[in-house]
């Protein structure tokens, strides 16, 4: 990635840094790098988040961050919208979480949790990476033997 330098501001830091026998070297400015995509999903991390998911409370309670996306909620709403007891809450909060399906942050006394929709964006990802790639093989064949 090219940097841009500021040539003549860096001739004078320079010259004024050998009078006083500092060493310096070139100050850059770096160009703004785009944003890294996340690593592709595993099929261990699929897993995981299948698994997390595969509980009827954890689902509801994804489901609801989902409604909620960005902001999230406190934890004691969640669990007085579902019903769900605070340490049951608190264990499927935390099973989600462990699945990178949640995030959560503190703001003051409250823990809010949110949604983390690009983890169920990589699961789609993931699940379609392959699509129709069988189907194309069989038409390519078939074009082939048409030939």
């Amino acid at each position: 990635m090219a940097f841009l330098t500021y040539s003549s501001i860096l001739m004078e830091i320079s010259n004024s840094c050998r009078e006083s026998s500092i060493q310096t070297t070139p100050a850059v400015y770096p160009v703004p790098m785009p944003a890294i995509a996340p690593p592709p999903m595993t099929t261990p991390d699929a897993l995981k988040a299948f698994g997390a998911l595969a509980q009827e409370s954890r689902l509801a309670i994804y489901r609801l961050l989902v409604e909620h996306a960005p902001d999230g909620l406190p934890a004691g709403v969640v669990g007085e919208v579902l019903g769900v007891p605070s340490a049951t809450l608190s264990f499927h909060l935390k099973e989600l979480l462990h699945a990178g399906l949640v995030t959560s942050r503190r703001d003051g006394r409250f823990v809010y949790y949110s949604a983390a929709l690009e983890t169920v964006d990589n699961l789609m990802s993931f699940l379609t990476a392959n699509c129709c790639a069988a189907s194309r093989r069989s038409r390519a064949r078939a074009t082939a033997a048409h030939r």
